[in-house]
């Protein structure tokens, strides 16, 4: 199986196995419950998105193009992504306690941060990406996967408080970050990690851009959450969070393929720059068709598949997971353009259209909510979404060529042969 092959059964078995054991909890914990515990993953979600500094792209571009300093490269990214957790940690706990009425409990925002502190597993991650070793990295994550699963399904069973769940989370992340390093060290025995002053300085002048972009970003994927809980209680956040459930699993798709595929989009960019944005027409458009299939299935499913999954306490989410299917298309075609801001550097281009589509969600999600509930906020995140990964990139003439493809590739159109 190739690394591409290695990456999508990882996310497929986790898309499984994550799926129905998290509909499980959303049942045991009813929508209040299940509200209270999203909220508050959210609430941290929205400070740990920038624990990393946003380097992780580039740091996977300098590992392949880089080699000879790859024990400074990752040593330094280690070492930036300790410092990011613990700084980000504090703040989500902090920002909990002076947001009293608005923010999830601090207690449960304290424990949830410890996920945050132990994810150093994402970043020792990023060498098994630039090498191309997909097994590897998936057989840990699973283990460490199905363990966590284990887990929640005794917690289930003993009908634990909802801070059982959240230790869990950091036990999870603890796991994987134990056995990368088993892997890592079986395959590099001598490899050493140092620190470089003036890595990190390269790595944060160019990232700054994919801090902003991530904060912004989670305008769109998190703040929902914590709003509605804080504007329409944390029930109508629990329905909304389960009707997600079954739209973002599927992101891990895009993900896997666009993770797998970023080693070849460095080199075709360093070689032939004509083939390289072929390559992305031919990934956007199987992406979009991808993408279609399931949210048309999710949409007409909808009336039917939420008290299915989830009970009939959340019946209501129908029309919820109905709109937000649709994001799915949008969404695909804004990941298959990731290697372009990734390998030109422009990540100031792809910070823009994040923050003001991260501002327009909140915006919408303040005139929606009070209004229509978790139906709004659905339609606050598929118009950001449309602004963000599509409209946005018609705005600067050097994407407008992505905006091309984009449309391309939403109906189906295929790519033209590159020029010799």
């Amino acid at each position: 199986m190739d690394n591409a092959g290695w990456l999508i059964a990882e996310k497929a078995l986790r898309w499984t196995l994550g799926f129905f054991i998290g509909a499980w909890v959303a049942r045991h914990l009813g929508p209040s419950d299940f509200g209270q515990l999203s909220a508050t993953l959210a609430w941290v979600g929205i400070f740990a998105c920038v624990a990393g500094f946003g380097i992780e792209p580039i740091v996977v571009r300098e590992l392949v193009l880089r080699p000879h300093e790859n024990g400074t490269i990752l040593g330094t990214a280690m070492a930036l992504r300790v410092a990011g957790g613990v700084f980000t940690a504090s703040a989500a706990v902090i920002a909990s306690l002076a947001f009293a009425k608005e923010a999830p409990s601090a207690i449960l925002t304290a424990i949830a941060s410890i996920t945050t502190l132990l994810s150093l597993g994402e970043t020792l991650d990023l060498w098994f990406q630039a090498k191309m070793h997909a097994r590897l990295a998936a057989t840990a994550r699973l283990v460490a996967f199905s363990l966590s699963c284990g887990i929640r399904i005794i917690l289930v069973l003993a009908d634990a408080p909802v801070s059982l769940f959240l230790w869990n989370a950091a036990i999870e992340a603890l796991l994987i970050f134990g056995l990368l390093t088993i892997q890592f060290r079986r395959s590099n025995p001598d490899f050493k990690l140092t620190w470089s002053t003036r890595m990190a300085q390269m790595f944060l002048a160019e990232s700054w851009p994919n801090i902003i972009a991530n904060l912004a970003a989670m305008g769109y994927l998190k703040a929902d959450r914590v709003m509605l809980s804080s504007m329409n209680g944390e029930a109508a956040a629990g329905i909304y969070s389960a009707a997600t459930l079954p739209v973002e699993a599927w992101y891990v798709l895009p993900s896997a393929l666009m993770s797998s595929a970023g080693p070849m989009f460095a080199r075709l960019h360093e070689n032939h720059e004509r083939k390289f944005m072929h390559e992305l027409a031919r990934i956007a458009r199987f992406q979009a068709a991808m993408a279609w299939i399931l949210a048309l299935g999710l949409a007409m499913g909808s009336p039917w598949l939420m008290p299915l999954i989830y009970g009939p306490d959340y019946a209501k989410g129908a029309a919820v997971l109905a709109t937000l299917a649709f994001t799915l298309p949008v969404a695909f075609l804004g990941l298959a353009m990731s290697p372009w801001y990734q390998n030109t550097g422009l990540t100031v281009i792809a910070m823009r259209r994040h923050l003001f589509g991260g501002i327009l969600n909140i915006g919408l999600n303040y005139i929606f909510i009070p209004r229509l509930g978790p139906t709004g906020a659905a339609m606050a995140t598929l118009i950001s979404y449309i602004f963000t990964h599509m409209l946005a990139n018609c705005f600067d003439r050097r994407t407008r060529p992505l905006l091309i493809i984009q449309m391309r590739a939403l109906i189906l159109l295929p790519p033209p042969k590159p020029c010799k």
